[in-house]
């Protein structure tokens, strides 16, 4: 879920300038308008941030118990599941 939030919101939101978390509710036409998408933006990154931090706090718990860490295939499949669930909750 974060590391699919980062990449929309690193790719989508400040590279491309395609969209804001809030231009949907709030167009981005006015500097007010572009102040408040950039902080919805910015809480949406913490979010991404404290989620990330989740994963890899439990993937070194997992770890530190002997259990079998992921495939790199299966860690490629989760990744992408987060990365889908993050753009059906955004879109």
């Amino acid at each position: 879920l974060g590391v699919g939030g980062f990449v929309d919101g690193i790719a989508l939101h400040m590279i491309a300038h395609w969209h804001q978390m809030g231009s949907a509710v709030l167009p981005p036409v006015t500097l007010d308008a572009m102040r408040r998408n950039m902080v919805w933006d910015g809480w949406s990154h913490a979010f991404c941030l404290l989620c990330v931090l989740a994963g890899a706090y439990a993937l070194a718990a997992d770890a530190r118990r002997g259990r079998t860490m992921p495939s790199a295939r299966m860690l490629t499949g989760q990744l992408l599941a987060g990365a889908g669930a993050f753009n059906l909750v955004e879109g």
